[in-house]
């Protein structure tokens, strides 16, 4: 999992999503910055 953060009309926004070999969910995080990435196990 990935959390992320980036800027929509001067203001921060966050998000998350989920990869792996594949994108899971929430898209593959373009336009954010990777503020950190947890692995699940």
């Amino acid at each position: 999992m990935y959390l992320g953060c980036g800027c929509d009309e001067g203001r921060m926004v966050a998000h998350a999503w989920l990869c792996g070999q594949y994108y899971v969910t929430g898209g593959d995080g373009s336009g954010y910055s990777i503020v950190d990435k947890v692995t699940v196990m």
